[in-house]
């Protein structure tokens, strides 16, 4: 069982305490077999996890669908940033969805690039 979670820790709808216990649970429940990729980003909340977030996911499913392997076996967490997002995977998921994004950071995506 291959499975890729993803949870901002300041969710206002959702809150990841709850998230955090499912993940622990399932873990230790089937700990034979089961690769978890957890992200807990430590900068967003809900609105701006559900679109990044999908982009991570959709690029993890995509992987796996091209026979790439997990990155680790067991239950993996790891805590991410909002804004370290893949610039490349977020524009797989269409201008409308990058332009929310930005207008829901004030305009910031990705990191500061001089001219």
């Amino acid at each position: 069982m291959r499975m890729f979670i993803f949870k901002a820790i300041a969710d206002e709808i959702s809150p990841s305490k709850k998230t955090d216990e499912f993940v622990s649970w399932y873990c230790t429940q089937h700990d034979v077999g089961v690769n978890i990729e957890y992200h807990k980003d430590v900068i967003g909340n809900h609105a701006t996890e559900a679109i990044t977030g999908s982009g991570s996911a959709f690029e993890w499913v995509a992987d796996r669908l091209e026979g790439m392997a997990v990155k680790g076996k067991g239950c993996v967490t790891e805590h991410v940033a909002l804004t370290s997002v893949d610039l490349g995977t977020v524009g797989k998921l269409g201008s409308e969805v990058v332009a929310v994004l930005q207008d829901l950071l004030g305009g910031r995506l990705g990191p500061v690039v001089s001219r």
